[in-house]
């Protein structure tokens, strides 16, 4: 299906990583306007008690929160953990399959490996008030995983069209 040194995979991989980050940006952000940030609580992986909110009526989650509140809250973790998955198989991928890169490598690398502290940073800015300075951290950091991985999409990206352009679909 694909060789060792066939980027392919870890192409999509990562460009999906980049899509879910954006997904997962703009769920943080339509989260925080709704004012649901707050609405899953701290009991993660569970979100208002339970482990998938979309079951359940606002009723029995909250009398706080609206079910639009707790499933945009909900929506933003959810992403966050598949998208953290993908991240994590494409470094996987990265380190194992696929030869040359070796920036690239590392620049997937170093994306997958803040994304604990990205994690942990929003749970402490999901309490009422939080902290400016770590609400800024947190974005700074989200906005360090968007750059690293658009950057190693484009080097992916531009490595294919190098490819099909050259004869025999070789590099030179």
């Amino acid at each position: 299906m694909f060789g060792d040194n066939d980027p392919r995979v870890l192409r999509w991989l990562v460009t999906l990583s980049l899509v879910g980050t954006l997904v997962l940006m703009g769920a943080a952000t339509y989260s925080v306007a709704l004012g649901g940030w707050m609405s899953c609580g701290a009991d993660f992986p569970k979100c208002a008690g339970v482990y998938a909110p979309i079951f359940h009526s606002a009723a029995v989650l909250s009398s706080q929160y609206t079910a639009a509140q707790i499933l945009a809250e909900w929506f933003h973790r959810a992403t966050a953990f598949v998208t953290g998955l993908l991240m994590l198989t494409a470094m996987i991928f990265a380190w194992w399959r696929v030869e040359g890169f070796g920036g690239t490598r590392w620049v997937i690398t170093l994306a997958t490996a803040v994304l604990p502290f990205e994690a942990y940073l929003g749970v402490l800015t999901g309490v009422p008030n939080p902290s400016i300075v770590l609400v800024t951290i947190h974005l700074f950091v989200s906005l360090f995983v968007l750059l690293a991985l658009a950057l190693a999409s484009l080097v992916l990206w531009r490595s294919a069209g190098k490819r099909r352009r050259s004869p025999g679909g070789q590099t030179a």
